[in-house]
């Protein structure tokens, strides 16, 4: 009885320990730290298991890009999950909305990465279009404030 007890104790904590703590990001947060996003297919995928060191075990997957909704993408991209609480988890001809940084191939539940359901693709595809518009008609607002002289704090004339 006390052994139950203290696994039950141990299950219920542990899993909230391990937790990705990133579930409250909002997503235009992610939609403006990545530097493209797309909806891509799983053409393969592997399960690596690092030789050297305390790596842990990552899935490298291939996929086949349909979309681009921000920024560019190559017409067939690899990427890595963990096979922790963040990472994807990857399933080979899975269609996967991919939020991605430049120089980066890794890919997590934090980034806003997930797999993407055909009945909610176009009303997602909206949303993200509807992020970026607004981001970018309010960036066009933002007007510089003038340039100032070295020497003086009167606007420069010139």
């Amino acid at each position: 009885m006390r052994i139950t007890i203290i696994w039950l104790f141990l299950g219920l904590f542990s899993s909230e320990a391990l937790a990705c703590r990133c579930a409250s990001w909002a997503l235009e947060d992610r939609v403006f730290k990545a530097d493209s996003i797309y909806i891509g297919t799983v053409t393969e995928a592997e399960i690596v298991n690092p030789k050297k060191g305390n790596k842990q075990k990552y899935v490298k997957a291939s996929l086949k890009v349909l979309e681009t909704l921000k920024g560019k993408t190559e017409k067939n991209t690899m990427l890595k999950t963990s096979l922790g609480s963040c990472g994807i988890k990857i399933q080979i001809a899975q269609k996967y909305l991919i939020f991605s940084r430049a120089g980066r191939d890794w890919i997590n539940t934090c980034s806003g990465s997930r797999v993407i359901y055909r009945k909610y693709e176009e009303e997602l595809k909206e949303l993200i279009n509807e992020i970026i518009k607004t981001r970018q008609t309010v960036e066009a607002r933002i007007t510089p404030a003038p340039p100032y002289s070295l020497l003086s704090d009167q606007p420069y004339r010139g």
